[in-house]
């Protein structure tokens, strides 16, 4: 499988293709911690998950300020779900 990475940063910032090739690839390679893992990648859609998310990226974030903020919690349609491959 091709492996993917993608700085976080940059792809926030739309610098990167790593997220774009492997959304349209729906498939991926993660690793963390000494772990390696094939996975599917799966739009999350329910508003719920979302809005836990985004509440998150709040607390965490909020103190510097709606230019940080906002793009994050605005890109609900990027949020994916990261599935192992058995």
């Amino acid at each position: 499988m091709d492996e993917r990475r993608a700085d976080p940063d940059r792809a926030r910032r739309g610098t990167s293709d790593g997220p774009l090739a492997a959304r349209s690839s729906e498939k991926g390679h993660i690793r963390s911690g000494g772990v390696a893992k094939d996975v599917v990648l799966v739009q999350v859609t329910d508003s719920g998950v979302n809005d836990r998310i985004d509440a998150a990226y709040l607390t965490k974030y909020g103190r510097y300020g709606a230019r940080y903020v906002d793009p994050l919690v605005a890109a609900r349609d990027t949020t994916l779900r990261l599935v192992p491959l058995a």
